[in-house]
């Protein structure tokens, strides 16, 4: 278990998270901003948000693998 919550520490801290959740965060203003119907808005804000951070995750996992 506390390899796992250091696995998940590690990654939150990692550049490339931080760029993910920025990009997603500005993807869910302009759909904010961009989309008029609020359940369309949801829809949208929440497969662009798990997109995002599980993009971010994905990259610094891969990134880690590196030799």
């Amino acid at each position: 278990m506390a390899d796992l919550i250091s696995t998940v520490i590690d990654l939150a801290s990692s550049w490339r998270f931080f760029l993910c959740a920025a990009l997603t965060g500005l993807a869910w203003y302009a759909i904010l901003h961009l989309v008029p119907d609020g359940t369309a808005q949801w829809v949208l804000c929440a497969i662009t948000g798990a997109g995002g951070l599980g993009g971010g995750f994905y990259w610094q996992i891969r990134a880690d693998d590196r030799p």
